[in-house]
Parts: C-alpha cells; structure tokens; sequence
C-alpha cells in the first residue's frame, strides 16, 4: 500500500506531500546495492525517467543541508527535497490546486512497480 501524507510548508501553507510505502516490497534489489540515503531518491528518479509525464533535474542544490530537485508534471513546477533519505515534494502556493494529481501521478508510477 503506497499513502500519501500531505504536509505544510515551514511557512504552514499544506503545499507539500511525501509518500509512505514499505521500501522493500516496492524498490527492486538493485537499489538497495549503493548508498541507503540516495536509494528512494534514485528509484523516484527513474520512475520520472520512465514516464513522458514528468522530468527531473537529478543535478538538483544543497539548500540548508536539504538536497532540492526541480521537477515537473504535464509542465505543472514541483520540488523533491530530499534529507536523511527520505523525499518530500512541494508546490508553490499558486500551484497547490495540482498537489493531490501529482501525488496521485506519482503513487500510481510506485504501484505499478509492483504490477
């Protein structure tokens, strides 16, 4: 079961998601080979790759200790930020009235992982 926890901003807007899932079950083995703090970084990575639905800048930028990624969906901006391993994604105020379909987009590219 992949579940999407919505989550506010530090400015407490709820413009921001992560996704909680059993790693094990829904990250192939070869993921699990390199550094455990890159690993869903990676798998969420090639998941965007994979789909003509979103792009990923894997560059990314430190921020205060939080790597950020900008990303998008059907050109609709978003940010993956990434600390001690774990991703969380955000929009920009303006943007929040897309939050819940790229949560959705992207839970749905983690089930079918599994199909």
């Amino acid at each position: 079961m992949v579940e999407i926890k919505y989550k506010n901003s530090r400015a407490g807007i709820e413009n921001g998601f992560e996704l909680s899932f059993n790693f094990k079950k829904y990250i192939p083995e070869k993921y699990w080979q390199g550094n455990l703090f890159d690993m869903e970084k990676s798998f969420i990575f090639d998941l965007m790759e994979k789909s003509d639905l979103f792009t990923c800048d894997r560059e990314g930028f430190d921020w205060f200790g939080i790597n950020h990624h900008y990303c998008s969906y059907k050109e609709i901006k978003f940010t993956l930020s990434e600390c001690d391993g774990f991703c969380s994604f955000f929009v920009e105020p303006w943007d929040i009235t897309h939050l819940s379909e790229i949560a959705e987009a992207l839970k749905i590219l983690i089930i079918k992982t599994k199909e």
